[in-house]
């Protein structure tokens, strides 16, 4: 269970950090089946001071095994534990660009690491929130804040994810990724093109 923080709540907002939301027609259950990879303990000491467990969370959404981390921590919820009311919504830009650098970066490496998978989280709340600090979780913390200033650094590739925010007026709000496949027919011209490319080349030779 993570402790409220209605301070950091209006951190968000004042700050704007979480974009504009697009809230989706109806409402589902969420429920939460543990850690993916274990946690990390650790202490928020800015904006709010509280001690907290960062990690990845096992979930079901829409019957869907899938995985979530926090962004918003400042409602409770416990883990395990089924939580209905829940609605999905979209993220806007900037935000959606620093996610996608962070996951084409650095998701693949989480693996089955507790203290990866803490720093991950760590590097979303510090990407909610510039002023985010804390301390203990090993070396989560440091790891996590490196990751997030590599998200905010624009020559990184986004890479092709899609993100939504499972939303909700009680619960802790939280983050959903998936990397989007690049359609059947953009590899088909891209091995066109490829194709034209090197017969070009082998005809410059001949000549």
């Amino acid at each position: 269970m993570i402790p409220s923080f209605r301070t950091f709540a209006f951190t968000l907002a004042a700050t704007a950090t979480l974009a504009t939301l697009s809230p989706s027609a109806g409402a589902a259950t969420l429920e939460f089946t543990g850690w993916k990879a274990g946690y990390e303990t650790v202490t928020i000491t800015s904006p709010v001071s509280s001690t907290v467990h960062a990690g990845e969370f096992a979930i079901k959404w829409n019957s869907e095994t899938t995985s979530a981390f926090c962004i918003e921590i400042t409602q409770n919820i416990t883990n395990p534990g089924t939580f209905s009311g829940y609605t999905q919504s979209t993220l806007a830009a900037p935000l959606v660009e620093q996610f996608g650098r962070l996951y084409e970066t650095h998701y693949a490496s989480v693996g089955s690491d507790s203290l990866r998978g803490a720093a991950f989280q760590i590097a979303i709340w510090n990407l909610l929130n510039p002023s985010f600090a804390a301390t203990g979780g090993s070396a989560a913390i440091a790891l996590g804040q490196q990751w997030a200033d590599d998200a905010r650094n624009a020559s990184l590739p986004t890479g092709n994810w899609q993100f939504f925010a499972l939303t909700h007026g009680q619960y802790q709000d939280q983050l959903i990724a998936s990397r989007v496949p690049v359609p059947a027919t953009a590899l088909l011209l891209g091995a066109g093109l490829l194709g034209i490319a090197a017969l070009r080349r082998r005809d410059g030779l001949a000549g």
